[in-house]
């Protein structure tokens, strides 16, 4: 597996979820399998320096990974330095839920009858000193090795 950024995640997670990114607007960070296929990607949207939105998807089957979720969080509170991340997540969607939670994401509220059917977003929120547990060095180093093997060709991105 091996990590890969950029617009093409960002196509990825919004073909995945059937919705609709102004991809000029976010960034993409993925997990993808030596033949190039994504299989679990995040693209981020709405920055502010304050916040930052999330849509998260990946191919039934796969796992988060401590790396993939270190390179996850990384982007918003390492690069671009945000405050917190958030998150909206379908009622219906109870495997997404169950994640933010475990991740340490804070449910926030409901969005009631906001999509089309009815169904209710559940907002979640996660800010910078709660992700800290999946930024420390040994993630980090797992993050740092990863993305040095992939620029010099050790695993293809």
């Amino acid at each position: 597996m091996s990590l890969v950024t950029g617009d093409v995640v960002s196509r990825w997670v919004a073909t995945q979820l059937g919705i609709t990114v102004e991809i000029d607007k976010t960034a993409g960070v993925g997990w993808a399998e030596p033949d190039g296929t994504i299989t679990i990607g995040a693209a981020f949207y709405n920055y502010t320096t304050y916040n930052m939105y999330v849509h998260l998807a990946m191919l039934p089957g796969h796992h988060l990974t401590p790396t993939f979720i270190a390179a996850f969080l990384d982007y918003p509170f390492k690069q671009a330095k945000v405050h917190r991340l958030t998150g909206l997540i379908p009622r219906k969607n109870k495997a997404g839920r169950s994640f933010a939670k475990a991740l340490g994401a804070t449910y926030e509220g409901c969005l009631r009858e906001c999509l089309d059917g009815g169904d209710h977003l559940y907002i979640f929120g996660m800010l910078s000193t709660e992700a800290e547990r999946w930024l420390t060095a040994p993630y980090q180093r797992r993050l740092r090795r990863n993305i040095r093997e992939a620029v010099h060709g050790k695993i293809s991105a």
